[in-house]
């Protein structure tokens, strides 16, 4: 990507996250009014608000405008909706997951695209199309998409615009099954999860070692709906959370939920490889503790106060106070691990940790001794291929 390219993916991203931060839970704002409100232009606002609703960050439903034609399009935040309780009953048709029994994973990868959206459509899963990776003849991907090169999400963004289609009619999945036999028989899956939750699991971003601290805390997730993907896995359960519900600032690990999408295998990745069911069965569900836990935000207790370093996944301005603190230098000490740093420059990256964020800080001793125990428990990514689980 051109230094000019990713000048204005950084600008998109920027002006997209000032506008989630600025917008509240329900918008009925015009993109005049908030292009006046942050200073930019409209044709601004229209790309922010089409990449936050493509990462499944909003939600955008077009409501009537009186007698007007054209209707208005109400913005509501995928993070307001925190729903953690199992019997919360949904707007969405059951998924028969049953179907998954009867099948094995290696047969199901091996189906052609038309069998597999069959099944889905079975299933009563809603399914859209994504654009997909090409690579040039050095072998460097760039998305198939009209940005080609220039794409900052190649591969994972959809193909069309999917928030206002009904999946509660037939004709929605006979719509969307066309996308691939009249269009292009290319593009990536993506499954709208709606009626469930997906944990992405990204190694590169020490996500095998946040999973192990995670299943520490809480036992042994569900592995019984599990996919490979071109950098980690993707672990499916029951429960419904928020899209953007933040995993205790675990690293490495997001949440694709109600009113996101999850790519789904027959899809390629960018890095070349394929998606690949391993498991296939009906998901399991979160234990209480862990869904208690993250309606509460109960594993560390961050306060508004200062800066984080930047090497940790945490909302800007906090501060990790008593009682936490163990627990988070446990965390940033691991994704370092997992990003291939020897002991001491982890040792200094989690010193500095604790010397800005903690508070008060923990002495160097007992940092020492998270350090020593996280090199020694666990190995990077680069000393041991980790396979598909950590």
């Amino acid at each position: 990507m051109s230094k000019g390219a990713l000048d204005k993916a950084q600008a998109l991203e920027s002006l997209s996250r000032r506008l989630f931060d600025f917008i509240p839970d329900d918008c009925w704002m015009t993109e005049a009014r908030l292009a006046n409100a942050l200073g930019v232009s409209t044709r601004q606002i229209k790309n922010a608000k089409r990449r936050l609703a493509s990462a499944g960050e909003i939600l955008i439903t077009p409501e009537k405008n009186g007698r007007r034609p054209n209707p208005v399009h109400r913005m509501i935040k995928i993070s307001g909706i925190q729903i953690t309780d199992n019997s919360v009953t949904s707007s969405y048709p059951a998924i028969n997951w049953e179907l998954f029994d009867y099948l094995s994973p290696r047969d199901f990868c091996n189906f052609s695209i038309a069998e597999q959206l069959d099944i889905y459509h079975e299933m009563n899963i809603p399914f859209i199309p994504l654009h997909f990776p090409k690579f040039d003849r050095k072998g460097d991907p760039y998305c198939s998409c009209p940005n080609g090169r220039y794409c900052s999400n190649i591969g994972k963004h959809p193909a069309v615009t999917f928030k206002e289609i009904d999946f509660t009619k037939p004709s929605a999945f006979q719509q969307m099954k066309k996308q691939w036999s009249e269009r292009d028989n290319r593009f990536n899956i993506g499954l709208l999860t709606n009626n469930f939750a997906v944990l992405d699991v990204d190694r590169r971003h020490g996500g095998n070692y946040s999973f192990e601290f995670l299943e520490e805390c809480y036992g042994e997730l569900p592995r019984n709906l599990l996919v490979e993907t071109g950098n980690g896995f993707h672990l499916y359960v029951s429960d419904i959370l928020s899209s953007t519900v933040n995993l205790f600032g675990l690293s490495g690990i997001d949440v694709r939920s109600r009113g996101g999408y999850i790519i789904a295998p027959f899809s390629q990745h960018h890095s070349g490889k394929p998606y690949l069911w391993r498991t296939l069965s009906t998901p399991g569900l979160l234990s209480k503790k862990l869904l208690t836990d993250l309606s509460k935000n109960k594993i560390h207790s961050i306060h508004p106060k200062t800066k984080p370093d930047q090497g940790i996944a945490l909302s800007m301005d906090t501060i990790v106070m008593k009682g936490a603190r163990n627990d988070f230098l446990f965390r940033r000490a691991a994704a370092e691990k997992g990003r291939g740093k020897d002991h001491d420059e982890i040792l200094i990256l989690t010193s500095s940790s604790n010397e800005k964020i903690c508070s008060p800080p923990l002495s160097q001793q007992e940092v020492q001794s998270i350090v020593t125990s996280v090199c020694g428990r666990y190995v990077s990514n680069s000393e041991k291929d980790m396979g598909l689980l950590p």
